[in-house]
């Protein structure tokens, strides 16, 4: 019995966290303000859990623990933050038109729109502001619904979405770095993706670029040298050419780094007797790292985009030397000098990736293909020599031959039924690792 109480009081106490919060955008006119972002955040900012106003402008946000701040942003309006004050009607909040936008003065006809279509979020790219932004990563930043947390992108109340461009899966972030925002139709969010996914997809964004225009040439090449204690470089490639539908292009980067560092411990374990032991330790490393991707897009139509990605990456050379040095006492008393010298590296740590996609209408009927091959090979050696003073040498040799292998293929058919959707389709997968 008093089991259940103390879990009926937790449970008490952890609905007393859990709040509602609900309220009405509306604009200068008196208009609802749909899909905008609404973010509750406890005292300190610290984002706890968000929410897209209705196309009526309502909203609605449950929070998990106490917010005390509510966040509203949407392109063209001033960025609001409204104090909760235990309140969990926020009532109508009107929001105030941006005089500029990106450094622009604001033309409605050139913010973008948003609009539900089928299970997906669409929201415009191609001509308004946010074609000015950059890259696709500033972009994603601003679609309803969206935010960005370090490195990745969260979908409110689904976590971390598939990224798709043109219906081929986005495997590298530097793809999204390298789409530049002007060359982007919309953005779909779908926050309930369909069987076609795995199970495990919360949330799919979608991006359709433009249908590329003119021919041309073009070459894009930085290199940077960084010389401290150690040497870097930084060498980046960027080689486009296009012609009538076609893309082809060949980018990556190449980075040779040297690292040094050293770190100084002492510890002391105290059971029947007190042990101590004082280390210091010094580390260099070398590491030359490349990330080649090479393919063509084909477009030759609206609704049909085609095309072949080869990536190539990995360390073509890596090595590690560790000296540490470490004193060892005995109740206060000398115990034992050690020295262990380890070097390791990396032989033939390449991984190569091919991907070949189709994405497009014929009539009703949407067709999506993808087919994938992957390999990833390498052997890590490691080789650790330790000293002692007084007691007996020991060498330690390690060796790590991994094999890494895998192929997909999936083809999704869709196509409208009664006012919904009917998807049907099969996928392959084969593995085979050794290690």
């Amino acid at each position: 019995m008093k089991l259940v109480l103390v879990l009926l009081s937790a449970l008490l106490s952890v609905a007393t966290y859990a709040q509602t919060l609900t309220g009405k955008l509306i604009d200068a006119q008196n208009q609802p303000v749909p899909f905008a972002n609404i973010l509750a955040l406890d005292a300190d900012s610290v984002f706890i859990s968000g929410n897209v106003s209705a196309e009526d402008g309502t909203f609605q946000v449950t929070a998990t623990k106490q917010a005390a701040l509510l966040k509203i942003s949407y392109i063209g309006y001033q960025e609001q933050i409204i104090p909760i004050q235990n309140r969990t009607d926020m009532g109508i909040i009107q929001l105030q038109e941006e005089a500029t936008v990106l450094g622009e003065i604001v033309i409605k006809g050139s913010l973008p729109v948003t609009k539900i279509k089928g299970d997906a979020m669409v929201t415009s790219i191609e001509n308004t502001v946010l074609s000015k932004v950059g890259s696709a990563n500033d972009v994603l930043q601003k679609i309803p619904g969206v935010t960005k947390d370090d490195d990745a992108f969260n979908v409110f109340g689904k976590g971390e979405p598939l990224i798709y461009i043109n219906g081929r899966e986005v495997m590298n972030k530097e793809e999204l770095e390298r789409l530049n925002s002007d060359e982007i139709k919309n953005v779909e969010l779908i926050t309930n993706p369909g069987s076609k996914y795995d199970a495990t997809v919360k949330a799919v964004i979608r991006i359709q670029t433009v249908k590329r225009k003119g021919d041309g040439f073009g070459i894009d090449l930085r290199s940077s040298y960084y010389q401290s204690q150690n040497t870097d470089s930084y060498n980046h490639w960027n080689i486009n050419y296009q012609h009538n539908n076609w893309d082809i292009f060949w980018d990556g980067y190449y980075n040779y780094q040297n690292s040094e560092w050293g770190e100084d411990s002492e510890t002391s374990n105290h059971v029947e007797d007190v042990w101590t032991q004082t280390n210091t330790a010094r580390d260099k490393g070398r590491e030359s790292e490349l990330n080649s991707t090479f393919g063509f897009n084909f477009m030759p139509k609206e609704n049909h985009s085609l095309g072949v990605k080869y990536d190539i990456t990995g360390y073509l050379d890596y090595k590690d030397d560790m000296n540490t040095e470490s004193n060892v006492g005995l109740n206060g008393n000398y115990y034992d000098q050690l020295l262990n010298k380890s070097h390791s590296y990396y032989k033939n740590h390449l991984t190569h990736t091919l991907n070949g996609y189709y994405n497009g209408e014929i009539n009703d009927l949407s067709i999506d293909l993808n087919i994938d091959y992957y390999k990833q090979s390498y052997d890590y050696n490691s080789t650790t020599f330790e000293n002692s003073e007084d007691k007996d040498d020991r060498e330690i040799r390690s060796l790590n031959p991994v094999d890494n292998q895998l192929a997909a293929a999936k083809l999704i058919f869709e196509h409208p039924l009664f006012g919904g959707n009917l998807s049907f389709g099969s996928e392959y997968t084969y593995t085979l690792r050794t290690d």
